[in-house]
């Protein structure tokens, strides 16, 4: 289950999100093969925001511990071809793999993903 690229990122900083995060521009592929073995990519030259979640308490001081996790689980909402919920599913398993943010903080993130992403879902 590993992240298989690093993350290659460039902004101007002149872009935002409707969140109020600055929007980057993907320089190179970024892959994660998941627990099955099937591969999600967030592809070169497609944009990202890196964790699009509200801003609340349990979540304001994790922006920037997921990024990897946050960079495709972007692109899985971009592309839509998987449900919401296995997306979500995906940035959970994604969290835990990377690192960095434990059981507690990972559970606020999915909540807030599961409670309040559906305004970023295009459908």
């Amino acid at each position: 289950m590993p992240f298989l690229d690093k993350l290659l990122l460039e902004t101007d900083g002149k872009e935002f999100s409707s969140c109020g995060n600055v929007v980057w521009t993907r320089v190179a592929d970024c892959r994660y093969q998941d627990k099955n073995g099937v591969i999600h990519t967030a592809l070169a030259g497609t944009k990202t925001d890196l964790a699009s979640i509200p801003r609340t308490a349990a979540t304001f001081a994790l922006i920037g511990k997921f990024p990897l996790s946050a960079n495709i689980h972007d692109a899985l909402y971009d592309a839509q071809v998987l449900p919401r919920e296995r997306c979500d599913e995906l940035l959970l398993e994604m969290m835990e793999v990377e690192g960095g943010v434990n059981a507690f903080e990972r559970e606020a993130v999915y909540f807030a993903v599961r409670e309040f992403g559906g305004t970023h879902w295009k459908s």
